[in-house]
């Protein structure tokens, strides 16, 4: 009986998250009044973040994902166009040819909630590095969700993101 509970509790981690639109924006909200605010050192966002576009919008060169952290600074997030498969440094300088770089973990899951439709089901590189071996770096699996790390020499789908701080 232990086994069936346990079976049905692994169903259900596996199954996908489907959100709402407003649920996205209730998400997005939430995230930047709690997490961000939180980096920001309880400090209130700035005004003009309740004047960003909505979730998905085009917006500065591509769509609007919604709020993210970078350098402990709350940022308004760009999805760029495009996508090609590629070892990691390959990735990195390809984003910075887009006008952009690579996404962090956080970006990716703030990426994998808001716009998953966005990506094929595969894994695509973060920015990050790992921090155990320098021949390795994160990526984000958009079928499920997950974050693993994989060989800096492995070619995995890369997306280029803008980071637009918040004034």
């Amino acid at each position: 009986m232990a086994s069936t509970a346990a079976s049905r509790r692994t169903a259900r981690a596996q199954a996908p998250l489907r959100l709402t639109n407003s649920q996205i924006q209730t998400f997005s909200r939430t995230f930047a009044e709690t997490v961000l605010g939180k980096a920001l050192n309880g400090a209130a966002l700035p005004a003009a973040a309740s004047t960003l576009p909505a979730i998905g919008a085009a917006w500065q060169g591509g769509l609007y994902a919604g709020l993210s952290i970078h350098e402990n600074h709350a940022v308004a997030l760009v999805l760029l166009p495009g996508d090609e498969e590629l070892p990691w440094d390959a990735a990195r300088s390809w984003a910075t040819k887009q006008g952009g770089t690579l996404p962090s973990r956080i970006d990716q899951l703030v990426l994998f909630q808001i716009l998953k439709a966005q990506f094929q089901e595969a894994a695509y590189w973060s920015c990050a590095p790992s921090a155990g071996s320098a021949s390795y770096a994160w990526f984000q699996y958009f079928l499920n969700g997950g974050q693993d790390f994989s060989l800096k020499d492995d070619k995995l789908r890369a997306r280029a993101v803008r980071r637009l701080p918040i004034q």
